[in-house]
């Protein structure tokens, strides 16, 4: 019965196999594989009478030979080629249409080999890398938390009520930040943290920030939506930074969530001064680099000063962990503020 079973496996793989373009080689192969062996046949049927015993020996050897060679062909050629096929199936190659011969098609498939473990590579190297920098200012995060209810607590007893509300909202902030473990975190939980965080910079810069969030009402749960932590904050502290320069007026930062017929985009956009063509068009090239080049990208990130998570290490960790097609795009008008689209995978149900 197990031999059935082979020989139909075999069978309805060679079915397979003739469908694909890398049969085109087989019958010329087959051809010459049989024509020695026919002529072999004529000459052991001639010499048969002389010499019964050689002749009969060499066909055998050369019947053997045959199958010989045609076994290491299916278990090589043919089970490679099926391997091959059921890997485009699976994985979106470039050109896969064209790839008729192995050399190619190998080729291609190492290069998506290549691709995956660098990205697999990079993703750990950037968990690893957030760990440590969490790690650096996780000392005793207990004693810090304490430390600021005591000084919120004296303020509240020398009547300094501005002073204590900053601290409360500076200790959720530390506690989200540094207490949050999870790779991925809700929506709800990203924009908590925007409100106290616009609260301590309007504490610092002595001016009154205009926050304004608009989600779309079709989006259903989208508060429970999962995501990378801490992707938002980062551009309102770079329109606070960039954007306020020069302002007369009220600053404005609008977050706008809504979604494509595959994506969900967070867009963050301002009032505030812009940006020149120029500018955008370099920190759009060197968003696009930051995924090219992930590895050295975190590298510059670590490397780098200050405690803000880089507008590009935001865009590399959302293409590290959902893909290439999804990350941060810029838009800017010099004199007339600046957006943000973050887009991350969605599909509605």
């Amino acid at each position: 019965m197990q031999h059935t079973e082979t020989l139909t496996t075999i069978i309805q793989n060679f079915r397979t196999f003739s469908n694909t373009p890398y049969y085109s080689a087989f019958p010329s192969q087959l051809l010459l594989s049989i024509v020695p062996l026919c002529l072999s046949a004529l000459l052991c049927i001639c010499t048969f009478y002389q010499y019964p015993f050689l002749s009969c020996s060499l066909f055998f050897i050369l019947c053997l030979l045959f199958i010989l060679h045609w076994r290491n062909y299916y278990r090589t050629v043919i089970a490679a080629v099926l391997k091959m096929e059921r890997l485009k199936e699976k994985y979106t190659l470039i050109n896969a249409d064209q790839m008729t011969d192995y050399t190619t098609s190998l080729l291609a498939i190492l290069d998506l080999i290549d691709s995956s473990m660098e990205r697999e590579y990079s993703n750990k190297l950037l968990q690893k890398q957030a760990e440590f920098d969490a790690m650096k200012s996780q000392i005793n995060p207990h004693f810090l938390y304490n430390t600021l209810d005591t000084i919120r607590g004296y303020a509240l007893i020398e009547q300094a009520p501005i002073t204590s509300d900053m601290i409360e909202v500076l200790s959720r902030l530390f506690r989200y930040t540094i207490s949050q473990k999870n790779e991925l975190i809700t929506l709800r939980q990203e924009l908590s943290i925007l409100y106290d965080y616009i609260k301590i910079q309007e504490y610092r810069i002595n001016q009154h920030i205009v926050f304004l969030q608009k989600i779309d009402p079709d989006l259903k749960n989208i508060m429970d939506y999962k995501m990378p932590k801490l992707i938002i904050q980062p551009f309102i502290e770079n329109a606070i930074k960039h954007g306020l320069k020069d302002m007369t007026k009220d600053f404005v930062i609008t977050l706008h969530v809504f979604c494509t017929q595959s994506r969900l985009i967070i867009s963050i956009a301002d009032n505030g001064s812009g940006m020149t063509t120029q500018q955008l068009n370099n920190l759009n090239q060197k968003l696009a680099e930051g995924i090219n080049n992930p590895i050295h990208e975190i590298q510059s990130q670590s490397q780098g000063k200050g405690t803000g998570i880089a507008l590009t290490n935001v865009n590399a960790r959302i293409r590290l962990i959902f893909g290439p097609q999804y990350g941060v795009i810029a838009y800017s008008t010099l004199g007339n503020g600046s957006e943000f689209q973050i887009s991350l995978p969605y599909h509605k149900d």
